[in-house]
Formats: structure tokens, sequence, C-alpha cells
């Protein structure tokens, strides 16, 4: 199993929860991030360090959109602060972690701000994107005139009420297109948690606890593609009934943020 990790202070959140007051406080690990990189990231970083062969990449910040101040809301701030808090954070991940790829991804399911090439030269190795689709269209890479490769790193289908066969259909889409659309790696975030209630017609988990066809599909689009490249042999024989242990890379790992997501 791989993991990618998202280190993510979260600072949006803080002033939805506990006022402007919090977040006046917490929002200057954006703006001052040295602290932040000292008392967070060099003591996760040297502990992901111990697991070289586990740790897929390591997200220095997860919507960035989120922190920019516009006149939608009365908090927030700008993207050269943003920028320089990504470079910082990206550079001592780097120097902790010099063989795991380092990236930043936006949230914006317009990719406004990536196509606008405010993730460009910020000494990331990867930028994530978010694509969401009923159809499992997915926007070019080249499109996005990034500088650096870009992950898939949130796709998901947003109608709540998509029949099964629709939804395996566009899962499936999902995956494929993402591959021939120029993207190094794709992840579906919409697994499903019957413990805590999570599930939806769009989920990858039924309402009875056990994967729907669309989770076969993606199984299938996904060994067939290790298939091709590393000319590996899968279980044609798979059934929701039998262990499903692949489709745990799919599915977020809630302790630090940290999301489990399969590379194409």
């Amino acid at each position: 199993m791989n993991l990618a990790f998202v280190l993510l202070p979260g600072t949006a959140q803080t002033f939805e929860l506990k006022g402007k007051a919090t977040y006046d406080k917490v929002s200057q690990v954006i703006a001052n991030p040295d602290t932040y990189i000292e008392n967070v990231v060099a003591p996760v970083c040297e502990i992901l360090s111990s697991y070289p062969d586990v740790v897929l990449s390591v997200d220095v910040l997860s919507n960035p959109e989120g922190e920019i101040y516009d006149t939608s809301k009365i908090y927030g701030t700008s993207w050269n602060v943003v920028q320089n808090f990504i470079k910082k954070n990206a550079a001592a991940v780097k120097k902790a972690l010099p063989n795991v790829p380092v990236m930043a991804s936006s949230a914006d399911r317009d990719q406004t701000a990536v196509k606008a090439g405010l993730f460009n030269n910020l000494g990331l190795d990867v930028i994530g994107v978010t694509n969401y689709d009923d159809g499992g269209r997915v926007t070019k890479a080249k499109d996005l005139h990034t500088t650096e490769p870009v992950w898939v790193v949130d796709m998901g289908v947003d109608d709540v009420e998509i029949t099964e066969k629709n939804l395996a259909t566009s899962v499936k889409a999902l995956y494929e297109n993402a591959k021939t659309s120029g993207y190094r790696a794709a992840f579906f975030a919409q697994y499903g948690d019957q413990e805590l209630g999570a599930i939806s017609p769009n989920s990858l988990i039924g309402g009875n606890g056990s994967l729907r066809k669309s989770a076969l599909d993606a199984r299938s689009s996904l060994l067939t593609n290790r298939y091709d490249r590393n000319n590996v042999e899968y279980d044609s024989e798979y059934t929701p009934e039998k262990p499903a242990s692949y489709i745990s890379m799919l599915r977020p790992i809630s302790a630090g943020c940290p999301t489990g997501r399969r590379q194409l």
C-alpha cells in the first residue's frame, strides 16, 4: 500500500468553527511558516523517512484557494503569502525526504487558479487538481498549462441520484480519461464509510456495506494498467465478497489528514 500524506494547517476551517479571533492567531501559520515547519513539518517528515516504501507523496497544502481573501468573506490572505508558504514547505519536505514527490493540490473543480499559473514554479514536483463530472470527462492536462506534472487528487461524480449502472460507467470513464488526458495519477474520492454514515448513491460502497459494480470496474482498470506496465497477473475472479484490500488505497485515512491514493 502507498499513502499520500497531506500536511494541512486548515486555517479557513478555524474561522468557521472558532471565530475570527482564533483564526487571526492560527492564520499566522500561513503568513509566517518557519515555526510551523520546525514544529510540525520537520517531525512529521522525520517519521515518514522511516517508511520510504510506503510514502507516495507529501501534499504541503491542500485547497490553498480556501486561504485566499475575497469579497464573499471577511477573512483570508493573498496568493503571494500562500505561494511563499508552499515554497518554504516544499523546500523543507524535499530536504527531509529527497526521494518523495512534493505537491500542493487545488480543490477548485473549475481549476481556475491552476490554469492561471498560480501553482507554477513553486518548487513542487507535482500539482494536484480536482475533477468531478457525471459523464466521466476530465480536463486535459495540457490545457492546465502547468510547469510540473499533474495528478487528479480528487475525482468523483456529483449526481447523488445516479443509478448504479451509470455510476459504474462514469467511474471507469474517469480513470480511463485521466490516463489518456496526460495525468500521472488519479484518485477517486467518494469511497464511502458505512460506520460514519457516509454512504450515497455515488460512493463505491453501497448501503449494505458491499462494494458496488463501479468499484469492481475501477479495480479492473487499475489492474489492467498494472498488467500492461509490469506484466503482473491479477485475479479475474474477484467478487465483492472477497477481501477488498486493493480498495483501501482509495480510502481517506483520518489520522493527520493523509489520504491513501492509488497511482495510475
